[in-house]
């Protein structure tokens, strides 16, 4: 990254593809943040609607990059690169700012010069804006049923500037810091478009990586907290946009992020252990967990053999019944499987059951077949 850096410049960066629709309110957003120091850098990743047409003569801080589609991850890398900030913060094109949330970042990373980044909490909207959830980041990040933020970040001090800028929810909410690398290891805790972070940040850590094809946010985060602090704000500063058809609950994004997940779980581990602040059995749970999860979402793709993630999930934590009951069906041939799923479908049917929906987060939906 050889560009000129403008101190004081929070360079915002936004992929976008195929959201024409929305990516105009997204931009509009930051366009009304009271912080007025900032560069948009919009990276369109293959879109084949009118996504440049809705963004046309928008505002002259609006850079338009064009690029052949390669990911989020990809999206994002080129616009850093291209970026001239001193920050950098992140909005994915079909969610929305609040108008402080910029001042009041920044605010706090002037406050706090030792952190590397501040994140907060978010609601949730459908796809017409309604409310769903005025809190939604516990919802969506089942890792907080595992880890106690307040156990793992001290409070800290809140500057003065923030009850002048932001609404006095925010200025009286709860303000953490603290090192979270072990915790992360358990599972992500922190959403892209709420975050402000120091451009040195990528330059210790690195960029996003590009060969994940989801979660590469979860596996920057962790990568970015070893020896660093984290910022945490409890209070939501996005509306983020559930519903849509891109969600992550959909199953082959599920078998995804499973996957990248396995793939982090076995890269820290071990210095996830040797940072003393885990328990071994805390590491064997989530070695156990993910390679669970990991087999699920193989057993309801239709893929064989998947016992063999069950047994080494049960090598790790021998007490999982419902892993147990999932080894079994892995050991079936595929078509008795299928059969089973067929039956659960038509028992489901004559019941009438409604499906509750699925959380999403770091953990196994444990869904039998």
């Amino acid at each position: 990254m050889s560009t000129e850096i403008q101190p004081g410049l929070v360079s915002v960066i936004v992929p976008t593809y195929n959201r024409a629709r929305l990516v105009r309110a997204a931009v509009q957003s930051i366009l009304a943040q009271t912080y007025k120091n900032f560069e948009i850098v919009v990276v369109d990743d293959g879109s084949t609607d009118d996504t440049k047409s809705a963004l046309d003569g928008i505002d002259p801080r609006v850079r338009y990059i064009a690029q052949a589609n390669a990911g989020a991850a990809a999206a994002r890398n080129t616009a850093m690169a291209r970026a001239r900030g001193e920050f950098f913060a992140f909005l994915d094109s079909d969610d929305e700012w609040l108008p402080w949330k910029l001042e009041a970042e920044v605010a706090l990373m002037r406050h706090h010069p030792d952190a590397a980044l501040v994140w907060t909490d978010m609601s949730a909207i459908g796809l017409d804006g309604e409310l769903v959830a005025e809190r939604y980041l516990r919802t969506y990040y089942s890792a907080y049923d595992l880890v106690r933020i307040e156990e793992w970040m001290a409070p800290a001090a809140m500057p003065r500037k923030i009850a002048a800028i932001a609404p006095a929810g925010v200025a009286g909410a709860p303000l953490r810091k603290g090192e979270l690398f072990p915790a992360l290891f358990l599972g992500n805790l922190v959403h892209t478009s709420t975050l402000l972070m120091r451009r040195e940040v990528i330059a210790r850590a690195g960029v996003f990586n590009v060969t994940m094809p989801c979660a590469e946010d979860y596996d920057l985060w962790l990568r970015a907290s070893r020896g660093a602090k984290y910022l945490f704000l409890d209070v939501p500063s996005i509306r983020y946009r559930i519903d849509g058809d891109d969600r992550l609950t959909n199953p082959r994004k599920q078998r995804a992020i499973a996957h990248v997940n396995l793939t982090i779980v076995r890269r820290w581990a071990d210095e996830a252990a040797r940072t003393g602040k885990l328990p071994v059995s805390a590491i064997r749970a989530r070695k156990a967990e993910v390679l669970s999860w990991v087999g699920t979402t193989e057993l309801e793709a239709g893929s064989w053999p998947t016992a063999g993630y069950f047994l080494r999930s049960l090598w790790q934590r021998p007490a999982q019944p419902r892993t147990m009951m999932l080894l079994a069906l892995g050991l079936l041939p595929p078509g008795m499987v299928r059969a089973a799923r067929a039956m659960k479908r038509r028992l489901r049917e004559h019941s009438r059951t409604p499906l509750g929906a699925e959380r999403v987060g770091v953990r196994p939906t444990n869904s039998a077949v």
